[in-house]
């Protein structure tokens, strides 16, 4: 059976202009929004914007750091959907 890891590398190389927005995408965006990315995304005041690529390379190197990061996630599944996402 297909899941959304599935959907990511059959479509993820196509943007909103080729393939318009749709309910998996939709499910996709809900889940990466329940994700704590602190000190990896600007907040709602800055004006400053990061791609998903970007946030995974930073969320990699905070992962990898020494320190650690402690990412608060509702799916166990999270941590590779960040990734397949910034791929």
């Amino acid at each position: 059976m297909a899941n959304i890891f599935d959907y990511i590398k059959w479509r993820g190389d196509l943007d909103f202009n080729a393939s318009p927005f749709n309910p998996v995408d939709s499910i996709i965006l809900s889940q990466l929004s329940y994700l704590t990315l602190d000190s990896i995304v600007p907040g709602p005041e800055d004006k400053d914007s990061v791609s998903v690529a970007l946030a995974v390379r930073i969320y990699e190197e905070k992962i990898n750091s020494a320190e650690g990061l402690k990412l608060t996630s509702v799916f166990k599944e999270d941590p590779e959907l960040i990734r397949a996402l910034g791929a």
